[in-house]
């Protein structure tokens, strides 16, 4: 719980029986300058999403010179509400002046329960919050505290004393009520329920009832548990009005009655809400929601989810500002800065391809290659094709290394058919098949070539073989899904599983043709495409086969009705010469990472993951964190690399200067992990889970729970075993004889 507007000085309490303490009482109230804004159920009564509500504040009302600003901004516990803290301007008068004031600015009136000074405030996580500034925690007008706050502690704390009795009263400026609540104002009841969707929840809870009928006296408690689970997808995940909610079932209410449990039913209710809440509703919820008459459009799913996904890629965006380095700073030159992290893990794939002669040691003791594969999600003509640019520049070192043997691989292809037609062709030498490595494929390379390449692509490296990734880039999802269906994709998904730890394949085939053998996958991928395309790759069927958790998927921040940012063709050049320059440079690097700060950190950042997880009792959470640790690492290496990168050049340049015989060390020697990496890289593997979490979390979550019920054990003594459970502790043959309908 957090009280924004003031602090609380040494007091005896609301009704003065306390040992003298920092109570929370109006009588100990000091304003400390600031006001709290706050709006709820925005989507319902306004028609917005809290991000849209925040994106209609002025930018003046951000600058700290202003006499009043903004000091923060969160989307408050329900999802559907925004709160805003300020600083007071004491000419305008007190804390309901300057919600009024907020309020006309946003056209969203304030919620007016928050007139008090010690209204409190539910605490959020990080992707919560939209803005902070670091001086909402030592903020302090004294002299605001001098002219208000006397009318705040009202009568020594006893009442609130009406405004307009002060000499700093302005009617003109406000119409709500002239005074704040004192703690004896404080009303204690149940949330209101209204109608969901415009169809009443009773509604809803009787074609729930009907579809998941009374629980027999065995399992009532589990019955009440997963309705619970199910149905605070429709109270915003409230506990108040969860509770509510549950008992507009009939067996719920007769359950309570009989047996005067009010407790044990808001205990269920509270540990329902406690669990993670998912995007998207389950599939039962949706399905009874659909029976009662709920109006749902799949525009309005994608519009749920789209809000959330904007704000997320907000809040990362804000976390990484003061992190962003080389090359990444290239990458995002003229972008959207809430593009951060979908471009950021598109470019980190690529440049881990061009790193692909670099290893490190993993906090687990074993070597490690870099082998992401990042998926961006968007609307057509969102953005999604900046991406496709950073293809052509930085792969351009892979594609020119493979054109001399594509050309030999064309030749060789030529001579063998004009062999097949040409008798004198026939009487040369014999033809010898190059195995040349070419790296950069397209996704409907056929199997066998693909093993192939696997198998040439490879360089020998301080005297031992090291195999080399291939890469594939399609701007279209669709694309890949299209050969998913024929004989160019079947397999693929299976080695997109394997290329995560460099698992092995094999090929046995008597076709003469086929180089038959073991071949373990070096390959990375980066893909662009739609929500309907996601929604073709992983399905209900498929989606436990972890791809899901081996992917660094993201959305792009949709500018809807907003026109791009106009640019030059000469900034264009500019950056597009930088970015290949650094590719080309990157193209070079090779060794082991001397990375084991960074991996100690990591360690620590994933025992905590593991711990919060455990606590919260989510498996899939504990999925997600085993293998976004690797992302985390994959996508922070570029910066580390491009800094020695830059040293290297830099000593190079000192050395031809000064005429020194000293070697400069290699590149990867002058490999150093900083404090700012290390930021950097909780921050990416915080957004790998919270993206893979939203967009895959609920459809895992659904598919587990429907294999569990395939596979429960047959219950073999339902009869006896229920009738005797019903029977009371001490029973006649009355009793038996009405349990069991028998004689």
């Amino acid at each position: 719980m957090v009280i924004f507007p003031c602090s609380f000085a040494p007091n005896h309490g609301a009704k003065g029986d306390k040992p003298e303490g920092l109570w929370r009482c109006q009588a100990g109230v000091r304003l400390n300058g600031l006001f709290m804004y706050d709006a709820d159920e925005l989507s319902k009564k306004h028609g917005m999403t809290p991000v849209e509500l925040y994106n209609k504040l002025p930018d003046w009302l951000f600058d700290s010179k202003e006499v009043r600003h903004i000091v923060g901004a969160h989307v408050t516990p329900s999802g559907d509400g925004l709160r805003l803290i300020g600083t007071c301007d004491p000419e305008r008068g007190n804390l309901a002046d300057h919600q009024q004031w907020l309020g006309s600015i946003l056209g969203v009136p304030c919620d007016e329960s928050v007139k008090d000074a010690s209204r409190g405030s539910f605490m959020v996580d990080d992707e919560m919050i939209l803005y902070l500034d670091k001086s909402i925690f030592t903020y302090n007008d004294e002299e605001y505290d001098k002219k208000y706050g006397e009318c705040y502690r009202g009568n020594g704390g006893t009442g609130a004393r009406e405004y307009e009795n002060t000499p700093a009263a302005d009617t003109s400026r406000t119409t709500a009520p002239p005074y704040p609540r004192t703690s004896e104002n404080y009303t204690v009841g149940s949330v209101p329920l209204c109608n969901y969707h415009d169809v009443p929840y009773e509604k809803i809870v009787e074609v729930y009832c009907a579809r998941y009928p009374n629980y027999s006296s065995g399992d009532r408690h589990e019955h009440l548990k997963v309705m619970a689970g199910r149905l605070r997808y429709i109270v915003d995940n409230s506990p108040a009005k969860l509770k509510q909610l549950v008992r507009l079932a009939p067996y719920v209410k007769d359950w309570e009655d009989a047996e005067h449990n009010q407790k044990e039913i808001d205990d269920l209710c509270d540990g329902a809400c406690a669990l993670k809440f998912y995007i998207s509703k389950p599939k039962v919820v949706k399905d009874v929601l659909q029976r009662a008459g709920v109006v749902e459009t799949e525009e309005t799913a994608y519009n749920e989810m789209a809000a959330s996904s904007d704000l997320a890629l907000r809040v990362f965006a804000q976390r990484l500002e003061g992190l962003m380095a080389e090359p990444y700073k290239s990458v995002m030159q003229d972008q959207n800065p809430m593009n951060a992290i979908p471009l950021i893990f598109a470019s980190g794939t690529m440049f881990c391809t061009l790193l692909t002669r670099c290893w490190y040691i993993h906090y687990d003791g074993k070597p490690q290659r870099m082998n992401p594969q990042s998926l961006t999600i968007a609307p057509p003509a969102s953005g999604k094709g900046e991406i496709a640019e950073l293809n052509k520049f930085l792969l351009a070192p892979v594609k020119t290394a493979d054109e001399y043997a594509r050309k030999v691989e064309n030749e060789y292809k030529k001579e063998y058919d004009k062999r097949q037609t040409s008798t004198k062709a026939l009487k040369g030498d014999a033809l010898e098949e190059p195995h040349l490595p070419i790296r950069y494929l397209t996704t409907n390379t056929s199997n066998s070539e693909f093993l192939d390449r696997l198998a040439d692509a490879k360089e020998t490296i301080d005297g031992e073989e090291f195999p080399l990734h291939l890469y594939m880039f399609d701007s279209e999802l669709m694309s890949a899904n299209k050969h998913n269906g024929g004989a160019d994709w079947i397999g693929k998904r299976d080695m997109e599983l394997k290329a995560f730890h460099n698992e092995e394949v094999g090929r046995d085939y008597k076709n003469k043709a086929s180089r038959n053998g073991l071949f373990y996958v070096y390959w990375t991928h980066v893909t662009t495409g739609t929500m309907v395309s996601l929604a073709k790759k992983f399905t209900l069927a498929n989606i436990d086969d972890g791809l899901y958790m081996r992917v660094a998927i993201a959305p792009m921040y949709n500018n809807r009705y907003k026109m791009m940012v106009r640019g030059t063709y000469q900034a264009y050049q500019e950056r597009r010469a930088r970015l290949m320059s650094i590719a080309g440079r990157m193209d070079r690097v090779g060794g082991r990472l001397p990375i084991d700060p960074l991996m100690d950190y990591l360690y620590d950042m994933c025992e905590e993951a593991c711990r919060e997880a455990e606590d919260n009792q989510d498996p899939i959470m504990d999925d997600l964190r085993r293998r976004a640790v690797f992302y985390a690492t994959w996508f922070t290496i570029p910066i580390m690399v491009w800094r020695a990168i830059e040293r290297h050049a830099q000593l190079e340049a000192e050395k031809a200067t000064t005429h020194g015989d000293t070697p400069v060390p290699s590149v990867v020697d002058l490999v150093e992990v900083t404090d700012a990496d290390k930021q950097f890289c909780q921050v990416i593997f915080d957004a790998v889970i919270h993206f893979q979490d939203s967009f895959f979390g609920n459809m895992v979550q659904e598919s587990r729970e429907n294999a569990n019920r395939a596979f429960q054990p047959r219950r073999r003594n339902s009869r006896n075993a229920d009738c005797y459970a019903a029977l009371p502790e001490e029973f006649r043959t009355g009793d038996v004889e009405k349990v069991c309908a028998v004689s």
